[in-house]
């Protein structure tokens, strides 16, 4: 099994990630990230960075932890007030990843709609949890893993992001789970920032959303975007993308045989190999979020499971 980028070690922006050590070239450390969310930006090989991150030397520790949540809070309003101004999802009119959100019976209800708000500027289209439970179900298995060419096939995911809770709500472990790679990464434990009555803030969650999806679109863009048929009558093709993946009619989709990762050092995914181009399909009609209809140009159809339609520039 491949090994996913350990994407979820840079989680840091008022989140302490439990007994997850940083590789130097940590993507979520970059400054970019951290003038987004207005944060300073943090060690996380330095023992005691909750600590840190709540407490500045001479302060109270609560007092500096009620000044830092107010900071996050503000720089997340911030970040909403520009979100309100243009909600046009990043990569607008570009197929996006289909990500799935599996929240744990423990995990906070409140993770989803915050996941969501934040989805829209993602190169990312999600599945939220309850809609994740439902397509679990149907193919009857409990975890992604155990059906994921079912899942790949319909309604069509690349990632899914299983995050647990624990009794006590300050931690949860977050883990990315890789169909098209059939590969997970290692699970995360995360400790959330608490205010003093010991309750979890929203911004907290919106803080541990953004981070998250970060990540998910750091290991979605590792492989192009695609399609893949689901069956055939009368020489159309329906397949498992639609108005939400931002398929518009009239676009056309290239027939490949299905590509393979290119592995570096300790299996890393740093690239994709695309297979052999063997035909084309228009799309004539967008029937509804995840389905269109497409008709066969030339070459060959997406007839087999190893057949998959990407976009032709």
């Amino acid at each position: 099994m491949n090994k996913l980028h350990p994407i979820i070690c840079g989680l840091a922006a008022g989140i302490l990630l439990v007994g997850c050590a940083s590789t130097g070239d940590d993507p979520y450390q970059d400054e970019a990230v951290v003038e987004a969310l207005g944060l300073e930006e943090l060690n996380l090989d330095r023992p005691g960075l909750f600590d840190e991150w709540f407490a500045r030397r001479g302060e109270p520790r609560e007092d500096a932890r009620e000044q830092r949540l107010r900071q996050l809070e503000s720089a997340l309003e911030r970040l909403d007030r520009e979100r309100d101004a243009d909600r046009e999802p990043v990569m607008a009119g570009e197929p996006r990843h289909r990500l799935g959100i599996l929240l744990g019976p423990e995990a906070d209800d409140r993770l989803d709609s915050r996941v969501a708000a934040a989805a829209p500027d993602y190169p990312l289209q999600l599945l939220r949890a309850s809609t994740m439970r439902d397509a679990l179900a149907e193919q009857d298995c409990s975890r992604p893993m155990d059906c994921a060419t079912e899942l790949r096939a319909y309604p069509g995911l690349r990632l899914v992001l299983e995050i647990r809770g624990e009794s006590d709500p300050r931690f949860i472990t977050a883990q990315l789970h890789d169909l098209e790679l059939e590969a997970s990464s290692a699970p995360r434990r995360l400790a959330l920032p608490d205010d003093a009555d010991g309750a979890i803030p929203q911004a907290s969650l919106d803080a541990l959303a953004d981070l998250l999806l970060l990540a998910a679109t750091d290991q979605a863009v590792r492989l192009p975007w695609f399609a893949r048929g689901l069956g055939q009558d009368d020489g159309t093709w329906l397949i498992n993308a639609g108005r939400a993946a931002g398929l518009q009619e009239e676009q056309e989709l290239q027939v490949q045989r299905a590509g393979r990762p290119v592995l570096g050092s300790g299996g890393t995914v740093r690239g994709w190999v695309p297979g052999e181009a063997i035909g084309r399909v228009r799309v004539v009609q967008v029937t509804g979020s995840d389905s269109a209809l497409v008709e066969q140009v030339e070459g060959e159809a997406p007839e087999t499971p190893n057949t998959v339609l990407v976009p032709l520039r």
